[in-house]
């Protein structure tokens, strides 16, 4: 039986029993996805890991996908509060707030992934150059270089999709 073989009937037998645990964590409007990330991380670990074709194995690695997934939540969430206080602060119309917020998402995610993890390093987890250095593993020169490039990129796209300029999550990307 091949490796390919071999994954495909781990999946079959362990699919609804992963599944089921993701759905009592997060709900089933995201169990699905949770599910998928845990079974890609056994794809990636198959050869290198034997352990990564069992059970227990794909419980814990649910286990670590749903602390991520919950943490990206509060953060999304307490972004969401600092826009909204922002809008407040500065009397944007709740309908501009709207179009803005759409379009800043679009344009954080025409960025690649690795772009997008500096920028939100920086900008809303409060890395400084010398914690991204050492989060990227590379020098502080190459981190400030990639950072830079990353917000120049992401200033291009708020260009190209039209973000207003007073839109508080812009004036992130250009704090050193």
């Amino acid at each position: 039986m091949s490796e390919s073989d071999e994954f495909a009937a781990m999946y079959s037998r362990y699919y609804q029993r992963i599944f089921a645990y993701s759905v009592r964590r997060v709900g089933l409007t995201d169990a699905d996805e949770i599910t998928s990330q845990v079974f890609l991380q056994a794809w990636r670990h198959w050869q290198d890991d034997s352990a990564a074709r069992g059970l227990a194995w794909l419980y814990k690695t649910a286990q670590f996908t749903i602390l991520n997934y919950n943490r990206g939540q509060r953060r999304r969430r307490a972004l969401q509060h600092d826009l909204e206080q922002t809008a407040d602060d500065v009397g944007l119309d709740t309908v501009d707030l709207v179009e803005d917020k759409a379009k800043a998402a679009a344009a954080l995610s025409s960025l690649s992934q690795s772009e997008r993890e500096i920028l939100l390093l920086s900008a809303w987890d409060g890395l400084s150059n010398r914690q991204l250095s050492q989060v990227l593993d590379c020098s502080e020169a190459a981190s400030y270089v990639r950072l830079h490039r990353a917000r120049r990129k992401l200033q291009q796209a708020f260009d190209d999709y039209g973000t207003k300029s007073n839109l508080s999550l812009k004036e992130c990307w250009n704090a050193d």
